[in-house]
C-alpha cells in the first residue's frame, strides 16, 4: 500500500535520522520522489557533523575529532577509517556517532552534541571511556593563603610622616610567597588610610576601619607591672 509522505513529513524523518532509502520501501513511494526533498536535511545532518568533530568533549579539553583519531590510531586504524553520522534529537540536540573497524570488531561510540554550548558529552559506554580517560582530576593542595597587614612608619627629613606598608602575602601555586605593597603616605584620616588598606586586600572596608581602630592595645603601667592589674572598685 502505497503511504504518500509530504516533502514536510520526508524532510523530519531524515533530519531525525532515516534515511531515503528507509523512508522508500516504507512509504511504498520511489526512491528518487524521496531523495528530491532529503538535500537540505541530510546537507544539515553533514555540516553538524563538521561542528561536534570541532566542539570539545566536556569534561576536558580536547576535541572530538582529536579523541577518536587517537583512538582509531591506536587500535590500528586510523582518522580518515572512522565514519560519521549525526541526527537530531526530540530534545533539540544532536546525536554524534563515529564508527570504524579495528582488531576484527566494529567500534562505535555515541556523543551528544549541543550546538548552542559547543560542546559534546559522552552518550554510551564507549564514549565515557574516552571522555575521561585524558582527564586529570588535581588534588587539593595543602598550602593555605595568609594575609597579613605589617604596619610601621618612616621620618622624612622635612617632617614627620606616618607611613603604613600593607603586604599582602599569598602562597602562589609554584611555593613562591607573592606580596603586594601599598605605602600609604600623608592620609588624610583614619578612614582614608582603611580604603587604601580596603582596596589593597580586596576586604570590605568597614571590617578593615575596625580592626584599624582596634589594632592599638594599652600599654600597663609600672605598678600592674611589679604588684599585678587590680580591678576598679
Amino acid at each position: 500500500m502505497l503511504d504518500t509522505l509530504t516533502p514536510r513529513e520526508i524532510q523530519a524523518r531524515i533530519r531525525t535520522g532515516a534515511t531515503p532509502q528507509e523512508l522508500a520501501d516504507e512509504s511504498g513511494m520511489p526512491l528518487p520522489a524521496v531523495e528530491r526533498y532529503a538535500g537540505p536535511p541530510l546537507a544539515e545532518r553533514a555540516w553538524t557533523v563538521e561542528r561536534a568533530q570541532e566542539a570539545v568533549i566536556r569534561p576536558g579539553e580536547r576535541s572530538l575529532s582529536a579523541v577518536m583519531g587517537a583512538e582509531a590510531t591506536a587500535r590500528g586504524a586510523g582518522p580518515d577509517d572512522i565514519a560519521w553520522d549525526a541526527w537530531r534529537r526530540p530534545d533539540g540536540r544532536w546525536a554524534v556517532v563515529a564508527t570504524f573497524d579495528a582488531d576484527g570488531s566494529s567500534r562505535r561510540a555515541t556523543w551528544i552534541f549541543d550546538p548552542r554550548s559547543k560542546a559534546v558529552v559522552a552518550d554510551d559506554a564507549e564514549a565515557s571511556r574516552l571522555a575521561t580517560e585524558d582527564v586529570v582530576i588535581p588534588m587539593r593542595s595543602s598550602r593555605r593563603h595568609h594575609t597579613e597587614i605589617i604596619p610601621t612608619t618612616s621620618t622624612s627629613r622635612a617632617q614627620e610622616v606616618d607611613v603604613e606598608v600593607v603586604a599582602a602575602k599569598t602562597a602562589a601555586d609554584n611555593g613562591e610567597a607573592v606580596a603586594e605593597v601599598i605605602e600609604i603616605s600623608d592620609a588624610g584620616s583614619d578612614d582614608e588610610a582603611a580604603d587604601h588598606i580596603q582596596q589593597a586586600l580586596d576586604v570590605p572596608a568597614e571590617s578593615t576601619r575596625k580592626s584599624k581602630r582596634g589594632r592599638r592595645a594599652s600599654v600597663p603601667s609600672w605598678d600592674e607591672i611589679l604588684f599585678g592589674s587590680q580591678s576598679e572598685d
